[in-house]
């Protein structure tokens, strides 16, 4: 197995949420409907997401300063 300095942290949805400054609904909305990828371990349960998942998340989608 590989360690975690490889292959980055697992983030909770809390841990995101705090990041983020967003509620747990929000980042499950964020799951769901906007593509930030998570992982669920077993039926019902919690989801992960990879930190590098979320980096590459906020790049992808972060707005243009345009000055006129």
């Amino acid at each position: 197995m590989r360690s975690t300095e490889t292959r980055g942290r697992l983030l909770t949805v809390a841990e995101v949420g705090e990041l983020l400054g967003a509620s747990k609904a929000t980042v499950h909305r964020l799951v769901r409907e906007r593509g930030l990828t998570a992982f669920q371990f077993g039926a019902g349960g919690s989801l992960r997401i990879p930190e590098r998942a979320l980096d590459a998340w906020l790049e992808d989608h972060r707005t243009e300063e345009h000055h006129g």
